[in-house]
């Protein structure tokens, strides 16, 4: 989703949870979860960012957006703190969703948020501790092939990553490289460089190339049909490469695809 910039809503639910997260361009605006933990009052009062006095005068806290909208009609709560609390809600959520081992998901792009409910949350040291905490066996099967690609999409302050993922982020240039082709390049044990390219890529810190996409050529098809547009840029296996190409020709005024760095 984020690769692509997508914009949509992703149902998630593992057991009795249910969560949906919302995106905007590939990044996340919002989140809800069913979870009483993480409904807005029980986070803002865990972060004692209110007390059950405070609460008690405000009986819509079982629904966060009134919740939050009475909090600042109040008078005690000035937008900016209110949309503190929201923020904090959110990573809340996203951080529940990392800690579950299964579950099912749908992602729709058609559903969309009110155009007033955007929030930056910044998710991505959530996301870079939470691929530190892969079991490495697990890391290791998620790579299905050493003709994986892999590019740079952004260099993070130094200090978000540890040295070994700074030594294999070095290894980058301005070409993507192929996990093969990082084998040769690198001197770390092949354990160790699988799971710094997982959480550099899980992190946000680089793109992916050349692998199993939740999104296939037909799935992008299906979102396309709807009022979107679509933009790749990059360059891998020349199956896909032909299939963007393809899609382009068909749905030019949808798509651009450009081919290189």
């Amino acid at each position: 989703i984020s690769g692509a910039g997508l914009d949509g809503s992703l149902r998630l639910s593992s057991k009795d949870k249910k969560t949906i997260v919302y995106f905007e361009k590939g990044q996340i605006i919002f989140a809800v979860s069913n979870a009483k933990s993480l409904r807005l009052f029980s986070v803002a009062l865990d972060q004692k960012k209110l007390d059950k006095q405070t609460l008690a005068k405000h009986p819509c806290f079982a629904n966060d957006l009134e919740f939050a909208a009475s909090l600042q009609k109040s008078g005690e709560f000035s937008k900016t703190v209110v949309d503190e609390m929201i923020k904090a809600q959110v990573v809340a959520i996203a951080s529940d969703v990392l800690s579950w081992s299964n579950g099912d998901w749908h992602f729709s792009h058609l559903a969309r948020l009110r155009a007033d409910i955007r929030y930056q949350i910044e998710l991505q040291n959530k996301f870079l501790e939470h691929g530190r905490s892969v079991p490495n066996d697990v890391v290791v099967g998620r790579f299905k092939s050493v003709d994986e690609g892999f590019s740079v999409r952004q260099r993070p302050p130094e200090h978000l990553l540890q040295s070994h993922e700074l030594y294999i982020l070095g290894c980058f240039g301005d070409e993507p490289l192929s996990i093969g082709q990082l084998r040769t390049k690198s001197t770390m044990p092949e354990a160790g460089m699988l799971q710094a390219l997982y959480v550099l890529w899980l992190g946000g810190v680089l793109s992916r190339l050349n692998f199993n996409s939740a999104f296939p050529k037909t799935k992008v098809d299906e979102m396309l049909s709807a009022d979107l547009q679509f933009a790749l840029l990059g360059s891998g296996s020349p199956e896909f490469e032909r299939a963007y190409k393809s899609l382009a020709a068909r749905y030019p005024k949808k798509v651009a695809v450009r081919i290189g760095y």
